[in-house]
């Protein structure tokens, strides 16, 4: 029934969203993906959309769709650190670890507090020759001294240097 709608491709915007739930439940990925790309394009000024879409992607091992719809959205809208992020963690997940380390650094250029960017980009990065950065990360510990995440990328950045 539900990929009979999908089919037909009524024009439903953001009411997507409840069929992509019903599609979860169901454990139906495939139409699911169809249906999360609808609700990117309707919603495109809503992040979690796009991030959801490239997820599901990737999930399903379409990695290089997930990159290229996700540079889109970069391009399109190059202020926004979580899809600078998401976009970093997709080419990490391809192997592309320059890449991944430039876009990481991008988000966190745009937004030092996105915890996310700090873990995934020490899930790939020795830091025992980046004396430079772990100044930098040990600059902004006070502030972002209640995120965990941060402070995780902090303490493998310095056990990376043998700072256990």
């Amino acid at each position: 029934m539900v990929r009979n709608l999908v089919s037909q491709n009524p024009d439903y915007g953001t009411g997507w969203r409840g069929i992509l739930a019903l599609c979860d439940r169901l454990g139906d990925e495939d139409t699911g993906l169809v249906i999360a790309r609808k609700v990117g394009e309707a919603d495109f000024e809503n992040p979690a959309s796009q991030i959801d879409y490239t997820r599901r992607l990737a999930r399903l091992g379409r990695i290089d769709e997930a990159i290229a719809f996700m540079r889109g959205v970069c391009d399109h809208e190059p202020d926004r650190a979580d899809a600078a992020c998401q976009y970093g963690y997709l080419l990490a997940q391809a192997g592309d670890f320059a890449g991944a380390e430039a876009a990481l650094w991008r988000a966190i250029s745009l937004n030092p507090d996105l915890g996310e960017a700090w873990v995934y980009l020490s899930a790939f990065v020795d830091f025992a020759d980046r004396a430079d950065d772990i100044a930098a990360m040990r600059a902004g510990a006070d502030k972002h001294s209640n995120q965990p995440s941060f402070l995780f990328a902090l303490g493998k950045a310095l056990d990376d240097c043998g700072d256990t």
